[in-house]
């Protein structure tokens, strides 16, 4: 399952922070990590954008919710 499906998968639960969202990936999935450090990219960071920015996860001020809900 790709990070993007494991977002939607957790977001169809309900809201949550992004914290939660990084929480609901398996243990060794190096997305999971809390935050990258300054000048690290997030791909998880990156997955969550593009979902956003496609309409299908909405921002409402840092928790994030499905957008087919």
């Amino acid at each position: 399952m790709s990070t993007e499906d494991r977002i939607l998968a957790r977001l169809a639960s309900g809201p949550a922070t992004l914290a939660q969202l990084r929480a609901a990936l398996p243990d060794g999935d190096l997305d999971r990590k809390a935050l990258p450090s300054m000048g690290e990219e997030d791909p998880f960071g990156l997955v969550l954008a593009g979902l956003v920015n496609s309409g299908r996860v909405v921002d409402d001020d840092g928790v994030y919710r499905s957008a087919t809900k």
